[in-house]
């Protein structure tokens, strides 16, 4: 394009590339690949620097410029750049190479005008800036931007002014936001440590039990940097304070110590488990005014594996925390405190999870910027926090690890529940027993501030939407889909299905009975392992086929590897290699199905379907006889329709005893009477449908 353009007469003296949403994706392709040293510098709108591109040297100055009330790439994203773009690299003041602006009130389609595109009306919030005024904003940002590059001498020092004060205003109304993330310990601003291997000397956290069910996990390759997040300041700072529920005690004065790590909370090589290391286990503070508690607790922060495409479409933030501490319990003997009863404190007590929730959903509310809580609290659905519900145990442990923090909407739609589960465990002996004996604990699925904040500027406001603009509602169509809702019509069972399902029926069943590609592609792309392994056991039983020694070695190797692989990743973390082999395996083996099954449909192609054979279907209980005689009076050739396995083949057949071959002729063709077609039949002398118009033939 651009050769034509020159050749047209364009002479530039700069290149500029600009794309939105997926065209700024389109553009960073381009840059880094094929187009790389061709352009001076790009313009991202309604887009952002995705994470693969964030240390390369492949783009030139690029501008990212957005709406804080993006619903497609959301402000949390953004705030992500910023941090990385911005703030880590000197501020707004040191002439960033990729400044990242949003202007307050305008949303993803706010770069755009005309009719919305259906994912647009789907997932975007409702701009409060006019299309006119919104797109001289943009403009003049984008002006400003190119003057402070290629303008004159004179221009460019008040353009590069101007772009300065946009950046730093873009901070301000980003902070709320990046105080969350902070707060989180959100990993894609500093990413994790890893406390078997420090390498933040700030962490200090003090390893306990230090003990592997297996050899433990080699170092991370490679290591975490030294500026990596310890864990969560919330759950360190806030949610074990909580937990210890000193307020009102004696030991309110006492002084807790908490410090927290990232860790998955089922691993095993070594274990991770909460601890208090001051006063020493077995030993209680004598004075709980004056006692000070050193403990740690474990982490596991959770992500939607969505994020990883790196759209800013759906939430980043962390969906829960799964959470260890010591117990209520365990927390105050350590202080000293008489008469401590742990049904009150940990194993009835459904409301320290639901406190800490609430807390992190009031500091979320309290911190946000006026104009979005303002927003939110008129607009959005509010959560309401019910009591804890206590989890059991399961075949492979307490259900609490996947039992996950609950949102559920209210029938109106204008609140949201949020249930945590919980998991206590009594003390004994002040701790003093051995890491084997689970004691003096208590797990909770916790929000994260962060989360509750991203709730606020963006999620919270898309559940109250509608298919128009409407005045008392915030966002816009959700299509019945969000967190879960359902639309109610009149159709029938079906309408208690999200619209995807309902649309998918409706496809299904206007594919004529003789053309069911439509579903064969369904079941390929959905389910073929399945698939293919029905398919092999009807092959056998309808042919009379039996597994060779080789079948059975291969078969029985593959089951019994994913089986082990399962069962050891309940307890150690299995390495990728050996999935990959277990993949292999199954692939393989699937392949072998999918050929054999093909062997068998290319001879009925050939010779048309000659039925069950005798021996198989003698060895069949009467009931079962019938069923397979109806299937192939009414259902055609055994089950197997033209468009799977071809023309010739019977389709329907004379009605025999059980006990007899349905067929005992060599199969004829027969051109039907109505349609031309030709399809098979088992012999002459008896009158079969037309499996393509159902109408009946002689033969």
């Amino acid at each position: 394009m651009l050769k034509e353009m020159e050749k047209a007469g364009m002479q530039a003296a700069h290149k500029v590339i600009m794309g939105h949403s997926l065209g700024g994706v389109g553009c960073q392709f381009y840059v880094a690949g094929s187009g790389q040293g061709k352009m001076d510098a790009m313009v991202l709108t309604g887009g952002t620097v995705l994470r693969r591109y964030r240390q390369s040297a492949k783009l030139p100055p690029t501008l990212t410029l957005d709406g804080d009330l993006d619903g497609l790439l959301r402000i949390t994203r953004q705030a992500e750049a910023y941090f990385h773009q911005v703030a880590k690299v000197g501020g707004a003041d040191a002439g960033v190479d990729r400044p990242v602006i949003l202007l307050e009130g305008l949303s993803h389609w706010s770069f755009s005008s005309g009719a919305l595109p259906s994912n647009v009306k789907k997932y975007d919030l409702r701009a409060e800036v006019g299309v006119d005024a919104g797109h001289a904003m943009i403009g003049q940002v984008v002006s400003d931007y190119l003057s402070s590059l290629f303008g004159s001498d004179s221009e460019r020092p008040a353009a590069q002014q101007k772009i300065a004060e946009a950046v730093k205003k873009t901070g301000e109304l980003l902070d709320p936001v990046l105080a969350a993330l902070h707060l989180e310990g959100y990993h894609y601003l500093n990413p994790p440590c890893n406390s078997d291997y420090p390498t933040n000397p700030t962490c200090q956290y003090p390893k306990y039990p230090d003990k592997s069910l297996l050899p433990p996990a080699g170092p991370p390759k490679p290591l975490p940097p030294a500026d990596c997040t310890c864990g969560s300041d919330w759950v360190a700072n806030s949610a074990a304070s909580i937990m210890a529920g000193f307020a009102q005690t004696l030991a309110v004065q006492s002084k807790l110590v908490t410090k927290d790590a990232f860790h998955d909370v089922s691993d095993v090589r070594p274990f991770h488990l909460p601890h208090i290391f001051e006063p020493q286990p077995g030993t209680a503070c004598s004075d709980p005014a004056k006692c000070f508690i050193n403990a740690t607790t474990v982490t596991m922060p959770i992500y939607d594996f969505k994020d990883d495409f790196d759209t800013g479409l759906w939430p980043v933030t962390a969906s829960e925390f799964r959470t260890k501490f010591k117990s209520r319990e365990a927390l105050q003997q350590a202080a000293g405190l008489a008469d401590v009863n742990y049904t009150a404190t940990d194993e009835l007590n459904t409301k320290i999870c639901q406190t800490i929730n609430q807390a992190a959903y009031d500091w979320a509310l309290k911190t946000a910027s006026s104009k979005a809580r303002d927003r939110f609290l008129k607009h959005g659905q509010p959560y309401v926090f019910v009591e804890d519900k206590k989890s059991g145990f399961g075949i492979t442990g307490p259900t609490w690890i996947h039992d996950a923090l609950s949102f559920t909407p209210s029938k109106d739609k204008k609140t949201v529940a949020v249930q945590s589960h919980y998991f206590p465990l009594k003390n004994k002996n002040l701790g003093d027993v051995s890491f084997i004996e689970t004691v003096g604990y208590h797990y909770c699925k916790l929000l994260s501030p962060a989360r509750a904040m991203e709730w606020i500027y963006v999620d919270g406001l898309k559940g109250l939407s509608t298919e128009s603009f409407a005045e008392e509602f915030y966002g816009t169509k959700n299509d019945g889909m969000e967190m879960g809702a359902r639309t109610e019509t009149k159709s029938g069972a079906f309408s208690n299905f999200p619209s995807p399902l309902r649309k998918l029926r409706r496809c299904l069943l206007q594919i004529p009975r003789s053309q069911d590609r439509g579903c064969l592609c369904l079941e390929v792309c959905c389910c073929p392992g399945l698939a293919l392994s029905a398919n092999r056991f009807m092959v056998q039983t309808r042919f009379d086929k039996e597994n060779t020694p080789c079948d059975d070695c291969i078969i029985t190797g593959t089951c019994l590897f994913v089986y082990i692989l399962d069962i050891a990743r309940c307890f150690v973390d299995v390495p990728q290699e050996l999935d990959f082999i277990a993949d292999c395996l199954v692939l393989t083996v699937s392949g072998c199905m999918h050929a054999q099954q093909q062997i068998e449909i290319n001879e009925i192609k050939k010779n048309g379907y000659q039925g069950m054979p005798m021996l198989i279907m003698n060895a069949m209980p009467p009931s079962q006889q019938l069923m397979f005689q109806k299937v192939d009076m009414h259902g055609g050739g055994g089950g197997m329709p033209p468009s799977m396995v071809g023309a010739p083949q019977p389709q329907y057949m004379q009605q025999y005893q059980p006990g007899m071959p349905p067929g005992g002729a060599p199969p004829v063709q027969i051109s039907c009477g109505a349609c031309r077609q030709v399809f098979g039949a088992p012999g002459r002398g008896m009158v079969v449908a037309c499996p393509f118009c159902q109408t009946q033939n002689q033969t």
